[in-house]
């Protein structure tokens, strides 16, 4: 029996079709599906790309926002305000930070929004064109300007984040600026004063050297700046003493001072009265040094021309009973001749000063004497009697000085000379009692005289 199943073939056919279709739909939507996976995952790292950004953004601001108010330097952010020819004349403030409120002594709740010319009407209109410039160009700038609206002087660096605007990060330098004003001003006194002042390092090579050490040695600043002190002066130190004892001093005691020999450009010696000292660093280590040095040499070779006739001078002095004296008003040294020591009663070798001296004048005369010293030192005549006290005796001496100063008027010291006159005030005063008895005696016969009957 033959059965028609060609229907049922067809229909099997169908099916196989539409199972093709359905296996091929699975495997574009198992695609799909896969590529909405990858796209998912995409979406979810883009997502955690994103929100770590935004996490790094916000640590980002913080970290801006935290500078911005803890910063010691001001600053503050504006929008240039032009008229209507598109010139600059003024700014508006769109942000400010503490320290501008502290430097500027405002508050920043007071100015945002306002104009510059609104919280200070008399500002400087100067200042809007240099900030138009770099708001325009986009340049940055540094530089340092007085304010006058604060009085104070500050260090500025300006520049545009944005065309338009501009902005400011400034510190206040007042106090740099009155350091540099006392800078100039001792550098100033430094070259007006008689002595050469030269600072070395602790090299021993020279940093500094003034005015009076180019007039005293010869040499400009230039020529001997960075070379070292002891090639330049070729110092001759005293018999006994050599530099490296003069350097134990400086570093174990702060300073030295004593008479030095040294060599000018010209080749000629210089004396001088140098005192050293030692200069430190906050943390007390030596990092150089500093000599302050004083030309005698005309006062050394007068001492010497002196010293050629010392022996007909002590002899002369001694007949005439007149000793001298030379005052060093620096050093504050008073030297005696050997008729001095004998008027005083004080032996050779025992140092000697101006209050020493003052010490043995008689109790009733020294305020007198004082006085007139200190006349003698403003240019007034020095030429006096007075008591001393020597020996346990009193004697009267004379006093004659002749007070010295250098070319700028500042005071060397002096030379004066002084006489025993003890046994000429004696005679005057048993001339005093002989007058004195002679007129008691002349009163006594006139009274007899009158008594006597006619």
């Amino acid at each position: 029996m033959v059965t028609d199943i060609t229907e049922r073939k067809h229909a099997e056919e169908a099916l196989r079709e539409a199972y093709e279709n359905i296996q091929l739909q699975s495997e574009e939507l198992q695609a799909q599906s896969e590529e909405i996976q990858v796209q998912y995952e995409e979406l979810q790292a883009q997502s955690e790309d994103l929100r770590e950004a935004y996490e790094a953004l916000h640590e980002s601001e913080e970290k801006y926002r935290m500078l911005f108010t803890n910063m010691t330097e001001a600053f503050f952010l504006t929008e240039i305000i032009y008229d209507k020819d598109g010139k600059p004349y003024d700014y508006h403030f769109l942000d400010v930070n503490p320290a501008y409120e502290l430097s500027m002594g405002v508050k920043k709740e007071q100015i945002l929004g306002k104009s510059l010319l609104e919280v200070y009407p008399n500002a400087n209109p100067i200042t809007f064109e240099k900030y138009d410039e770099i708001a325009v160009s986009g340049q940055s700038a540094h530089f340092e300007v007085f304010g006058e609206l604060a009085n104070k002087h500050f260090d500025v660096y300006a520049f545009s984040p944005k065309k338009g605007k501009f902005a400011t990060i400034f510190r206040d330098i007042s106090e740099r600026k009155r350091a540099e004003e006392r800078l100039r001003y001792h550098a100033n006194l430094v070259d007006n004063v008689s002595d050469a002042i030269i600072s070395t390092d602790k090299d021993l090579k020279i940093r500094s050297w003034n005015k009076p050490a180019e007039r005293i040695y010869g040499w400009q600043a230039d020529e001997v700046i960075n070379l070292k002190g002891s090639g330049v002066l070729q110092t001759t130190f005293p018999e006994g003493l050599s530099r490296e004892a003069i350097a134990k001093d400086i570093f174990e005691k702060g300073s030295w001072e004593g008479e030095l020999i040294q060599r000018a450009k010209d080749g000629r010696d210089v004396t001088v009265y140098a005192k050293s000292m030692a200069l430190k660093d906050e943390a007390g280590v030596v990092i150089g040094g500093v000599s302050i040095n004083y030309d005698i040499t005309e006062r050394k070779q007068m001492e010497e021309a002196l010293w050629d006739n010392r022996e007909d001078f002590d002899r002369a002095q001694t007949v005439g009973s007149i000793g001298s004296w030379r005052l060093d008003v620096r050093r504050n040294e008073l030297t005696w001749s050997d008729e001095n020591h004998r008027i005083f009663g004080i032996p050779k070798g025992i140092p000697l000063t101006y209050e020493i001296f003052l010490s043995m004048v008689h109790p009733d005369d020294r305020e007198y004497v004082d006085d007139e010293w200190k006349a003698g030192l403003a240019g007034e005549p020095y030429d006096i009697e007075h008591r001393i006290i020597a020996d346990g005796k009193i004697k009267w001496v004379r006093e004659k000085a002749y007070i010295e100063f250098d070319k700028d008027g500042v005071l060397l010291g002096g030379f004066g000379i002084m006489q025993d006159i003890t046994e000429r005030k004696q005679a005057e005063e048993e001339l005093r009692d002989s007058e004195e008895r002679f007129r008691t005696m002349g009163q006594c016969d006139l009274t007899v005289g009158l008594d006597r009957p006619a």
